[in-house]
């Protein structure tokens, strides 16, 4: 017959199922743990996947505020640049010297222009682009010599400029109008 364990109801029989179920406790708190730590490891993977994402979105708040200022300064350097421009036009041709430190200036000038990323919009006997050109007239051209097809930019009054290939200033510009000679008129008339 089977011993009684002392402080139980039971035989021994009765206390090798109570160790039974204190080792089944054991697997299950064991259970437990691990899911905790899986849910614990799950959350710190979100954290990390949420700490770069953030990081991410701020070096591209800070490059689009890079962008923005230098577009600013951009602005206001091309009116600058636009007034050195139009000295070294009027500058009497005995003040070398003045020209000449214009000149330098306007090429330094240019060297900081491209390093920002900033470029002149060659407009000059291209046909017009209302997105890069901003026509403010026209120069009537004869059709018979056809010096240049009607819609060419023929004369730049102010440069334009793209930064970073998107324009910030279009060109101020006069384009080729084609005329008939007064022969065709008179020969149209008759």
């Amino acid at each position: 017959m089977a011993e009684a364990v002392p402080g139980s109801k039971g035989t021994k029989k009765a206390g090798v199922k109570h160790k039974k179920s204190a080792a089944a406790r054991l697997r299950e708190a064991l259970a437990e743990e691990r899911d905790k730590s899986k849910e614990y490891w799950d959350h710190l993977q979100r954290l990390q996947a949420d700490f770069e994402n953030t990081r991410r979105l701020a070096e591209g708040v800070e490059g689009e505020a890079r962008v923005k200022a230098i577009w600013d300064i951009s602005g206001q350097l091309l009116g600058v640049a636009d007034e050195l421009e139009l000295a070294l036009a009027q500058s009497p041709k005995g003040k070398k010297e003045m020209a000449r430190g214009v000149e330098l200036t306007l090429r330094h000038l240019g060297r900081i222009f491209g390093e920002m990323g900033l470029r002149p919009i060659d407009a000059l006997g291209k046909p017009f682009d209302p997105y890069r050109h901003e026509m403010v007239g026209s120069i009537p051209i004869s059709v018979e010599t056809n010096e240049q097809a009607e819609g060419t930019v023929v004369e730049v009054l102010r440069k334009g400029y793209t930064l970073h290939d998107q324009v910030l200033r279009p060109a101020m510009v006069k384009t080729a109008k084609k005329i008939k000679e007064e022969k065709e008129r008179n020969k149209g008339g008759s």
